[in-house]
């Protein structure tokens, strides 16, 4: 057998190598350490028994080690080793007693193994044998007469589609891949239909059992429990569940896995027909695919999406947009359209088509969009009557070009100074946007869009959730200067067919209302709010801070400096009735203070208003159509008997867990002004989303208070650390990853019961305190004693040599 040309010893270093190297990059998102370790120990392990199994080859991988340990000039390279080997070992032990301030590593099966029977809508199904009824009603009438058979399936299509928009988009996204205006909400993230390891690779009875059963249906080895997929057999009937799932795949371009082989030929003949005609469509057949079902037949913004949208999606026979770089009335330029079909428009359900529209098919939704303006306002003045449909519908396809953007040649440069200045002129701007810029009207005027639609101030805080005026360029300070360009833009132009005017003369030789440069203080101001939040992340841990003494009983209390903030998102319960569908608070701040005895939390909201029934400036721009209720937060908690059995704290089931894993809630109301109702505190026990929150009766331990003010709810809630036997609540240890989420409601935006927002499961912990023994002493020991081990080997091996 001819051997390799690399000796047996380095034949072993490169296996290490690669297989370090393998293991530590292509197991996404992250193998932990205790794992390499072992990994790495078996391949050791396996590698030696290979090379010793034959007594040459054992004699050729020792020879370079003997010649290292006996040899006189190859003392360079063995005390370089000595010092390298422990101090390797040393620390990695390091790594592995030191506390990691990391989330712990949650590890789930995508596609759990689904049960054989299945029991919903008051019928047992067989998994094993159950195929799609719709999909077999196609196949049979297309055996027979095949247009009929394509009218069945484009009428199934149709209704499945309209059944996802009104329920699933949210998360799973207009695009359907995992990437709906909810979604970075969740953990884990929906499911990403386009990719070809989802739905590709399963039965349509998987997807039945998945969609009726949700995260509830999972298994024990599907955890982690915190999947927040709806259980719909509880909303939606059989037909609309199938009739969904045959949407999925026909607007995703893929067939599910079938184990009739002619069945499979047909479906897939099916399939490659329909792929072959989409990949070319454009122009209005492209809009009836991808835009309709939101904006409508007519481009009206009533599609079957339009009522469950806030905003909602764009009329666009009104001949009126929003987010244009032309001014006033007049309509936006071509590019205008293309950038916001292209991108989208962030923290609305309007997505960006760059991945599944070429520029060419973005191009050609132009003229549809604008032929759909029943104002004419893209008309040329010199346009014929030819020109025009029956309804004033200007049909010609060479719109007029009109002038250039805003200037921006003149930008100020970002500096203390000119945000100082921003912030004297923003002060006209505080009636709609408040002092602080968290759009907390302040003026008492109830505000509303050229659609007659309630509209509230943007918060300029939080850039995260602007639409269009975000830039990315190459450096940080090239993409600041661009959206700094693109505030100017706006506040110069205002928004059309919004509350919110322009800021220069509309009409050559009149007055701008702010002078040039002081628009561009304001866009300097405007920008440096970013700096006053922190936008939310997704795998965060809430990390406590101790203290010395006593927890602060304020909230203005300046020990709230030291505690860092982690920003967490809300997303509305859309999971379970009563369901919310358009939120307006987004996000959370959460610090945590602690000391011997208690622990405290502080929860930060930006809230446009006091929702307080009875108070005034609430009041008075309430929306007549909605029921004003009390803002209101909640803390949610695990029980101690949850986990206690267990060295993994288990996340309880999204929301309030279930009758195995029962949770605590902390509450507090705000109450009323009038009438009058003091701001109320209670805990509360949860056994799932199907049972009633019970009221927990003479337990005072929970102190809570909150203050509101300039747009942002401040609230405090403290409790004890020690967690009682009765309530089987949590202690809160030191040291251990403590699950936890928090819920909001909204009173203006008539939030109550279950009608609320809330956040995934996140990990609260208090870290424990430094050991420095521990963390240091045993990775030095360990160090030591494979130093002292190496010497031992050294002078063993002299000695041989020597005899």
């Amino acid at each position: 057998m001819k051997r390799f040309g690399i000796s047996a010893f380095w034949q072993f270093v490169l296996v290490l190598i690669i297989a370090y190297l393998v293991f530590d990059n292509a197991f996404p998102p992250l193998l932990p350490l205790s794992l390499m370790i072992q990994y790495m120990v078996i391949v050791i392990a396996a590698g030696l028994l290979y090379f010793s199994f034959d007594d040459e080859r054992w004699n050729e991988f020792m020879s370079p080690l003997l010649a290292v340990l006996r040899n006189d000039n190859t003392v360079i390279i063995r005390w370089g080793l000595l010092i390298a080997i422990p101090a390797t070992v040393g620390y990695t032990a390091y790594l592995m007693v030191k506390p990691s301030f990391d989330a712990p590593v949650e590890l789930r099966q995508v596609h759990p193994a689904p049960p054989s029977k299945l029991k919903v809508f008051n019928k047992t199904y067989d998994l094993t044998t159950l195929e799609n009824p719709v999909r077999e009603e196609v196949l049979k009438l297309m055996a027979e007469d095949e247009e009929a058979g394509w009218d069945t399936y484009s009428e199934a299509v149709r209704e499945g589609r309209d059944t996802y928009y009104q329920n699933c988009f949210y998360c799973h996204g207009d695009l359907l891949d995992g990437q709906g205006h909810f979604a970075d909400g969740f953990n884990p993230l929906p499911a990403n239909f386009q990719d070809v390891g989802t739905i590709a690779q399963l039965q349509e009875a998987f997807l039945f059992w998945r969609i009726t059963t949700g995260g509830p249906g999972l298994p024990k080895e599907g955890t982690p429990w915190n999947s927040a997929m709806p259980v719909w057999h509880e909303m939606l009937d059989e037909q609309e569940v199938w009739n969904t799932i045959t949407f999925l795949y026909d607007y995703v371009g893929q067939v599910p896995r079938i184990w009739d082989p002619e069945v499979s030929k047909v479906v897939t003949g099916m399939k490659d027909k329909l792929v072959a005609e989409r990949k070319s469509i454009q122009g209005k057949e492209l809009y009836q695919f991808r835009c309709e079902v939101c904006h409508g037949e007519e481009g009206m913004g009533d599609g079957p999406a339009a009522d469950f949208l806030y905003p909602r999606p764009r009329d666009f026979s009104l001949g009126l947009y929003k987010y244009k770089t032309s001014e006033g009335s007049v309509p936006p330029r071509d590019d205008d359209l293309i950038r916001t079909i292209k991108h989208g428009l962030p923290g609305t359900g309007m997505p960006g088509w760059k991945s599944l529209m070429s520029d060419k098919q973005i191009a050609s939704l132009v003229p549809v969009i604008k032929g759909f303006d029943t104002t004419a306002a893209f008309a040329p003045e010199d346009a014929d009557d030819e020109a025009f449909d029956d309804e004033g519908r200007y049909l010609k396809e060479d719109f007029i070009s009109f002038d250039s953007p805003e200037p921006t040649s003149s930008q100020v440069a970002f500096t203390p100074e000119s945000i100082a200045r921003g912030k004297e002129v923003f002060e006209a701007c505080a009636e709609c946007h408040g002092d602080e810029g968290r759009g907390n009207i302040t003026s008492g005027k109830k505000l509303e869009d050229d659609w007659g639609y309630r509209i509230w101030p943007r918060d300029l805080s939080k850039p995260w959730t602007w639409r269009w005026t975000n830039a990315v360029a190459d450096t940080p300070e090239q993409s600041r200067d661009e959206t700094i360009k693109r505030i100017y833009t706006r506040l110069s132009i205002g928004l059309p067919g919004t509350p919110m005017p322009a800021h220069r003369a509309v009409e050559e030789g009149n007055k701008d209302p702010i002078s040039l440069d002081d628009r561009w203080h304001v866009a300097n101001y405007v920008y440096s709010l970013r700096e006053n939040e922190s936008k939310p992340g997704r795998s965060g841990v809430i990390q406590g801070v101790k203290v010395d003494g006593a927890l602060p009983e304020s909230i203005d209390d300046a020990a709230w400096e030291n505690a860092p903030a982690t920003a967490l998102r809300l997303v509305p319960n859309i999971i379970k009735e009563d369901r919310l569908f358009s939120p307006l608070n987004d996000s959370v701040s959460v610090r945590t203070l602690f000391n011997e005895d208690e622990i405290v939390f502080l929860l930060e909201v930006n809230d446009r208003t006091d929702s307080r029934p009875g108070e005034e400036v609430s009041e008075g721009i309430q929306d007549e159509e909605i029921e004003m209720q009390s803002d209101a937060f909640a803390i949610q908690l695990p029980k101690q008997g949850s986990f206690a059995s267990s060295p993994v704290v288990e996340k309880p089931l999204y929301r309030h867990g279930d009758a195995s894993h029962p949770t605590t809630i902390w509450y507090w109301n705000a109450g009323a002004v009038e009438p009058e109702r003091k701001a109320m505190t209670m805990l509360m026990d949860a056994i799932g989303p199907d049972q009633k929150i019970a009221p927990r009766q003479g337990d005072e331990s929970l102190m809570a208070q909150g203050q509101w003010k300039d747009g942002k709810w401040r609230v405090i809630m403290k409790r004890p650390r020690q967690g009682s036997e009765e309530s089987e609540d949590l202690s809160f240890s030191e040291g251990q990853f403590l699950p936890i989420s928090f819920a909001n409601w909204d009173g203006s935006n008539g939030e109550v019961g279950s009608k609320h927002t809330l956040t995934s499961w996140y990990w609260l912990l208090l870290p424990p305190k430094f050991d420095a023994t521990r963390i240091y002493g045993i990775p030095a020991g360990v160090a030591l004693l494979v130093f002292l081990a190496g010497l031992l080997l050294v002078r063993s091996q002299r000695n041989k040599s020597a005899a």
